[in-house]
């Protein structure tokens, strides 16, 4: 249905027009990929295994489904940031990605082996050795592979998009109906959004001081006295003088996951509000060279969301994240739509202040799994 559908859009850039090229571009392109084939997956039925980039090549792939109801076998996905045409490099590098599938056929088991890129192949009719479409359709043959190979490209990856909206929203708004305004009323509520944060969370407030003191009774913007802070992975003795200390920015990279530890009044608190706010925050920023980033950051008490479960009983935490952020913001427009869009198209930061302070075992497991849901969907 929605290869129909794309056939009958206006023309819209490919995702190799509109992500930065090199490395940059590449990774982005593969993160993009995983969420539109990860929602795929999902609406099908079917398990999807994607693998970390960092990790290297695996066997040829960077991910693999698998239709665990009716066993119909594996397909396996390798994508690759390259513009049409090919150049002969990166044929080659196809070819070799290929081979390493096919190498461990015994032990992958894949019916099919698709070929992502951000554009269409090409057949040229001047070029030597074939063009693009020609060239790929002979590799089964000429490989003598034991599975079925296909290509998608700027096509089929517009009909995905069209089958996840809040991802299509983000990336192409003009193939949505009402997305261009439904986009600026996103990006609107977002301006209000960022002020809250920095109404909320920009002040470090000193308790015990004397009330005579400025800064008693209104705090100091973070900005002008945060130090940055540094830590050391659990496994480590913080002891050693030849332990190499981490900075906490490294816990905002994309797919990171991390959990902080740290005495009472160590700050921990106070860093994940310095995580909050450093990437909209410029003079943060310049203070811990650190990065402008674009992604939505949601900080959450975890104190609060365990006495709103008191009170409800069965609230999951998107509710609550709603919830709050629409009552302490008096931002009504920040509703699912807006969280979805966000969330679904990888661009959130989510920060949980307090798992510590809970009032028992009880309920720690509770929201920790409450966490792991939300992270799960």
């Amino acid at each position: 249905m929605a290869d129909k559908i794309v056939k009958r859009l206006p023309q819209v850039k490919t995702l190799y027009d509109i992500l930065p090229k090199g490395t940059e571009g590449g990774k982005e392109f593969a993160r993009i990929i995983d969420l539109l084939l990860f929602h795929e997956a999902r609406r099908a039925g079917k398990k999807i295994t994607l693998f970390d980039d960092s990790s290297g090549d695996y066997y040829g792939l960077d991910s693999f489904e698998s239709d665990v109801i009716r066993k119909h076998g594996k397909t396996g996905y390798q994508y690759k940031f390259y513009p049409s045409p090919l150049s002969d490099k990166h044929r080659r590098e196809i070819i070799e990605s290929l081979q390493r599938t096919a190498e461990n056929q015994k032990k992958l088991k894949l019916k099919n082996w698709i070929l992502l890129t951000p554009q269409d192949l090409t057949e040229s009719a001047t070029r030597k050795d074939g063009g693009d479409v020609s060239w790929f359709e002979s590799l089964r043959e000429k490989l003598k592979l034991k599975f079925e190979i296909e290509h998608w490209g700027h096509k089929k990856l517009l009909a995905l998009f069209l089958d996840t909206p809040s991802i299509c929203l983000f990336y192409y708004p003009e193939l949505m109906p009402e997305g261009a305004a439904r986009r600026e009323t996103i990006q609107a509520t977002r301006i209000k959004y960022n002020d809250n944060l920095n109404t909320w969370y920009g002040d470090i407030e000193f308790v015990g001081m004397s009330v005579y003191k400025q800064e008693a009774t209104r705090g100091v913007p973070i900005e002008h006295i945060y130090i940055p802070l540094s830590a050391v992975p659990e496994e480590v003795d913080e002891d050693d003088a030849n332990v190499t200390p981490v900075n906490p920015l490294s816990c905002l990279k994309p797919a990171a996951r991390h959990v902080v530890l740290g005495d009472p009044g160590s700050g921990k608190s106070t860093l994940l509000r310095f995580l909050t706010l450093v990437g909209g925050s410029k003079a943060l920023q310049k203070r811990c060279k650190a990065k402008p980033d674009k992604r939505l950051p949601i900080l959450i008490t975890l104190r609060r969301f365990a006495d709103e479960i008191k009170k409800k009983g069965s609230i999951s935490l998107i509710d609550y994240i709603l919830k709050s952020i629409q009552d302490d913001f008096n931002l009504k427009s920040a509703d699912l739509s807006f969280f979805e869009y966000y969330l679904e198209s990888g661009q959130t930061i989510l920060l949980f202040d307090g798992l510590d302070e809970l009032p028992d075992s009880h309920f720690k497991k509770d929201v920790a799994n409450r966490i792991r849901s939300l992270l799960t969907t």
